[in-house]
């Protein structure tokens, strides 16, 4: 209950960052070219600042195995994801985007300071594999439902911010190679940017978004349902017994980790791909925007449920 009330506590600190923003874009002092920029610091700068320092601490073969065990469960989860995506079959564009917001979460974002309230630097340390896998999955996956597979997207899948932070990261644990202090400042004075600067890009997404329509849309509320809850619920569920069979109780909160990660609005990459390929986005931009006001709600629930059991 005590983790609930915490993860409540920072979604409501998050919310009134959105809401800053969302009152400036409404007042036409912030747009969504001011958003893209924001976001290419985040994507490059910010976040792989997090989590390279997450990775900064001593070698234990404990949390090497616990780097594996992220990563088994990562993969499950998309794999999971996927099949229960095929509710919506592929036979429409509104269709396609439903299918694959149940399947990518705004895992960065938005669960990084949910972990790190919950976890600390444990929970970048593992929750920094979730987002390396479901960069993998994204831009193989998800990318071939809007264009076919070429070189440009394998290079996108080795290169791209997610991955790139994870692998230097685990360099450096694995090496004990130890940043110097003027450094590990920098990065941790990078990482406090995080949270505001991720929350005012959702904020200006958000502004231009009607929500009325969205109240009575049967669609959009059961891909949240399956989104928000249903997934992670069930995840945790088929996975926490038999990691506990197994895996030392130390390690089986990475499974409430993966769980949190998965429990997420839908990604905004559901709105920036599609729009950067000349397509509608939309449809990803009200999914965004309904998931995360109902993440307010559905997080503390999700996050009281895996604990209670």
């Amino acid at each position: 209950m005590i983790a609930a009330q915490l993860v409540l506590q920072q979604l409501l600190i998050m919310a009134v960052f959105i809401s800053i923003s969302w009152f400036l874009t409404k007042r036409k002092m912030l747009d969504v070219v001011g958003a893209k920029q924001m976001s290419t610091i985040l994507l490059y700068v910010i976040v792989p600042a997090l989590i390279v320092s997450s990775f900064q601490r001593e070698w234990a073969m404990k949390e090497f195995y616990g780097l594996l065990l992220a990563g088994f469960l990562a993969i499950s989860y998309h794999v999971l994801a996927i099949f229960i995506s095929k509710r919506y079959p592929k036979n429409s564009y509104e269709n396609t985007i439903h299918g694959l917001a149940i399947v990518y979460s705004n895992c960065g974002f938005m669960a990084f300071p949910i972990l790190h309230t919950l976890y600390g630097l444990d929970g970048i340390f593992y929750g920094g594999v979730f987002v390396a896998v479901f960069n993998l999955f994204l831009w193989s996956h998800g990318i071939r439902h809007f264009q076919d597979w070429n070189k440009d997207a394998l290079k996108k899948i080795l290169l791209n911010p997610g991955i790139v932070p994870v692998v230097i990261g685990m360099l450096l644990f694995v090496f004990q190679i130890s940043l110097s202090h003027n450094v590990t400042q920098l990065l941790s004075m990078l990482s406090a940017v995080n949270t505001p600067l991720a929350m005012f890009v959702l904020g200006i997404y958000l502004a231009p978004v009607k929500l009325r329509p969205l109240l009575r849309d049967k669609t959009i509320w059961q891909t949240t349902g399956f989104r928000l809850i249903i997934l992670p619920f069930v995840f945790f569920l088929l996975t926490k017994p038999i990691v506990a069979f197994f895996i030392s109780e130390e390690l089986q909160q990475i499974v409430e980790i993966i769980a949190i990660c998965g429990a997420c609005p839908v990604a905004s990459s559901i709105i920036l791909i599609p729009s950067s390929l000349g397509k509608d986005g939309e449809l990803g931009a009200k999914l965004v925007l309904f998931t995360t006001m109902c993440s307010i709600v559905t997080i503390p629930l999700v996050v009281y449920l895996i604990q209670s059991f």
